[in-house]
């Protein structure tokens, strides 16, 4: 990761938490996440024959 993408991360860790300590991965999702404010990950249940599970709802 960029040393300005750790630097942008910063503010939204707890203080137990170094940038350099979250993982690639997690870092480069925050920062994507960011650009899309609307977006929201949720629990949801469409209907009562499917399990309730996980998605992105917009």
């Amino acid at each position: 990761m960029h040393p300005d993408d750790l630097a942008a991360i910063a503010p939204a860790l707890p203080d137990y938490l170094k940038p350099a300590d979250v993982p690639l991965a997690v870092g480069l999702a925050w920062l994507l996440w960011r650009e899309l404010p609307g977006l929201r990950y949720v629990r949801f249940c469409p209907d009562e024959f499917t399990r309730p599970g996980w998605g992105f709802s917009g």
